[in-house]
């Protein structure tokens, strides 16, 4: 276990804007270097902001399921070995395993409902054609999980395109998904998701995909610590695929 200064009270603190300025600059630096906590600050802004949607005079029923759902039952921002940063700075040089783990950790931490990674070929480029493959994907519904995966395995999708004219240049919310469109059966009512590119240095590599309940969609906070994720899941990929 990884211990720090910062404490989960301080945390909150923050995200409530209840410090001085002081005080809100330590938090901010640490911050900026610890995923974990990070996700701590954003999902309590998000806990929040559900609260004050709420106009009842105390919460339903309802309201509280959703911040059940969107907060963990134990604080998160401790530093863990279990983290999502400890696992992107592991020695995993496999892509598979490392993405399996690191999509169930941000599905956990972020309240997502399912999440994949569709990677680029070594002979696509962006402006051009290419080929994607399936790299990992975490909790898809039945109808995407039907036929070993059989409508996860079709390049040329929306998102896909607009990575490969330049479009998708930054983290964006409810890109509509043509493969939960198509597909047959059970997509637990999933229409949309995010997607935010995958890339190191100049290089792109591919798409991180998330997506969410039918009622939520990913606040700014949300997508901008997601960008930072994909920042160490580009480089966590680049260092394992020089190890392949």
């Amino acid at each position: 276990m990884t211990t720090h200064f910062i404490s989960y009270e301080h945390l909150i603190a923050y995200a409530a804007d209840e410090l001085d300025e002081a005080q809100s600059a330590i938090v901010a630096d640490h911050i900026a270097t610890c995923a974990d906590c990070a996700a701590t600050v954003s999902r309590f802004r998000v806990v929040r902001a559900t609260i004050r949607a709420d106009d009842t005079e105390t919460p339903s029923a309802d309201t509280l399921v959703r911040v059940q759902n969107i907060f963990p039952h134990e604080p998160i921002g401790k530093c863990s070995d279990g983290s999502i940063r400890v696992t992107l700075n592991s020695q995993n040089t496999e892509i598979e395993p490392l993405l399996a783990r690191v999509l169930a950790l941000l599905c956990e931490t972020l309240g997502t409902s399912a999440a994949w990674v569709p990677l680029l070929d070594d002979r696509g480029r962006l402006g051009r054609r290419g080929n994607f493959r399936l790299a990992g994907a975490h909790n898809l519904p039945p109808a995407l999980e039907a036929n070993d995966r059989a409508e996860m395995h079709w390049s040329g999708c929306a998102c896909q395109r607009k990575l490969l004219a330049g479009e998708l240049m930054a983290a964006v919310n409810l890109v509509e998904c043509q493969r939960l469109q198509r597909a047959q059966g059970d997509t637990r009512g999933l229409r949309y998701h995010a997607s935010i590119p995958l890339r190191v240095r100049d290089r792109t590599l591919g798409l991180l995909n998330l997506t969410t309940p039918p009622d939520r969609v990913f606040g700014d906070d949300e997508l901008r610590l997601l960008s930072a994720f994909t920042d160490q899941i580009g480089v966590a990929l680049e260092r394992a695929r020089l190890h392949e």
